[in-house]
This record gives C-alpha cells, sequence and structure tokens, in this order.
C-alpha cells in the first residue's frame, strides 16, 4: 500500500471515501426501481442524484424537478450503487492497513453499518411500484443484473473485513445477506450463453467463496452455462464474444475480471485464463 506507483490510486480511494463520510445514503426501505427511468423524459439526460433527496429529482439542463415514481424509486438504485461501494472501498482502505486508528476504525464502522443494515432488511424489502417484467427480478435492485453487481461489491466487503468483524456480524451476513442472495440469484439465473449469464455466474461464484461451499463453486466453474462452458461456446477464435458487439464484449469482460480476481484471491486455478487474455486482445487486433 505504501508503494508511490500506487499514490494517484490511494489519493483517489482517500477521495472518493471522503466525499462518502460527508453524504452515505441512508439504507433502503424497498426494492429500488429501473435506473433507466432516472433520467429526464424532455432531455433524455440522467437527473442529478442527491442522496439526501429522495423525492426531488431535478433534470441538469433547465432544472425542472420531478418526483414521484417513476423517478423516486430509481432513485434508489443509486443508492444501493453508492453504498455498497462505498462498503468495498472502505474495505480494501481498512484491509491495507491504511491510515491512522481512527480512520481505520471509521472504515470498519462503515462496512459494518452497510452489510449488517442489507442483512437485517434484505428477506422483507417491499417491492417498488413498478415491479421488474418477468422472473429475472431482484430483492434489493430492480433485476437480478443489478442485484449481480451490487452482491459482488458487498461479498469482497465482507470477505476484506472479516478477520476484523464480530463473530455475530459474521453470522448476521451470512445468514440475513449473503446466503438469500445467492439463493435467489440461483433461482432466477440465466441458462443461456449470453453476456447476462456471465454476471450471473460471477456474483453465485464470489458468493460461493464467501460462503465456503465448495459444491457451489465446483458447479458454477464446470457446469451447463457456467463459467467454462460461457467461454467454451461463447467466444470465437478470434477472442471476441459471440453477440459480435464491443459492448456487450467489454461487459463480459468486467464479469469475467471479477471471476478471474475471485479465484485468484482463494489461491484456485483457472484453465481458461488464456481465453480471458485472448478477450482482451480482440479489441486491438480488431
Amino acid at each position: 500500500g505504501a508503494d508511490p506507483a500506487f499514490a494517484n490510486a490511494r489519493a483517489a480511494l482517500d477521495e472518493r471515501l471522503a466525499g462518502y463520510g460527508r453524504v452515505l445514503p441512508d439504507l433502503p426501505r424497498r426494492q429500488a426501481g429501473y435506473y433507466h427511468d432516472y433520467f429526464c423524459p424532455t432531455h433524455a439526460v440522467q437527473l442529478v442524484f442527491d442522496a439526501r433527496e429522495p423525492h426531488r429529482h431535478p433534470c441538469p439542463v433547465d432544472g425542472e424537478v420531478f418526483s414521484g415514481d417513476p423517478f423516486d424509486s430509481a432513485w434508489g438504485w443509486s443508492v444501493n450503487d453508492q453504498l455498497s461501494d462505498a462498503a468495498l472501498r472502505a474495505a480494501v482502505r481498512h484491509a491495507m492497513g491504511a491510515g491512522d486508528p481512527v480512520q481505520r476504525g471509521a472504515d470498519l464502522a462503515l462496512v459494518r453499518h452497510v452489510l449488517t443494515g442489507y442483512a437485517e432488511r434484505y428477506r422483507t424489502l417491499p417491492p417498488c411500484p413498478k415491479p421488474y417484467p418477468g422472473a429475472y427480478a431482484g430483492v434489493a435492485c430492480f433485476s437480478a443484473l443489478d442485484e449481480d453487481v451490487w452482491i459482488i461489491r458487498l461479498a469482497w466487503a465482507f470477505a476484506l473485513a472479516l478477520p476484523a468483524m464480530a463473530a455475530d456480524d459474521e453470522r448476521l451476513v451470512r445468514d440475513g445477506l449473503l446466503g438469500p442472495a445467492r439463493d435467489h440469484l440461483a433461482r432466477v439465473r440465466y441458462s443461456q450463453i449470453q453476456n447476462v449469464a456471465n454476471w450471473d455466474n460471477s456474483a453465485l461464484l464470489t458468493l460461493a467463496l464467501a460462503l465456503g461451499d465448495e459444491t457451489a463453486v465446483a458447479d458454477i466453474l464446470d457446469g451447463e452455462w457456467g463459467d467454462r462452458d460461457e467461454l467454451a461456446r461463447g467466444v470465437g477464435s478470434d477472442g471476441l464474444w459471440w453477440e459480435v458487439s464491443l459492448s456487450y464484449h467489454y461487459y463480459v469482460l468486467a464479469a469475467l475480471s471479477w471471476t478471474v480476481r475471485a479465484l485468484r484471491a482463494t489461491g484456485r486455478p483457472f484453465e481458461q485464463e488464456p481465453v480471458v487474455r485472448r478477450m482482451f486482445r480482440a479489441p486491438l487486433d480488431l
């Protein structure tokens, strides 16, 4: 953490966490809505998010203020995004051993606040008024895809903070958040060779590793629609994702990057890492 080569990264981490220290959203009281509803209907630009204003959403172009649904529900997307990001970043800084004891204590307190807060309410969050159109819904988030991104961060925050976590808090987070999230995502998981399936797999693998479930780890790696299957059938000889869209290609790579990080962090080899490397090279070749 003290390497001068990472000075800019440490400064950026400190700056982001200082912002969260000034204004951190309250824990949600219901499921978040659809992110794409948080846009001005006139100018098609994202509305201005304020963690303190759940019912006031101004347009950055002309200042018109929107309130009520779907805007209030869509506002919740950024609440989940910021809370999970804050927990992960605070856990990273705490695990680095950076800062004085007061700061490290504050980082651990932030991680605990977010993880235990979600664990206490995850199984009883009321749904948003406009439900996801189909079975692929989240619990805290609008879609299971949003849930994947959100829970990966929280699972990493849990793993990083675990050595300093009280036993009661650890049990609460496992039983109230990580386990139920894993069960839900396993029920709605995509069974296709498709970009979203890679996010499902990454979230399920991360959760299985955090929970110590070796059977689930093996299934996500080796089962049908698992990581190796997605890479074997989804990546061409040119290294491009089969949907032939660079945005989807990068989106799959983002999920796979979390997968590789989790496997490396737990000392597990991943024989298809060369395929992932080929995916990183493919856009340069293109």
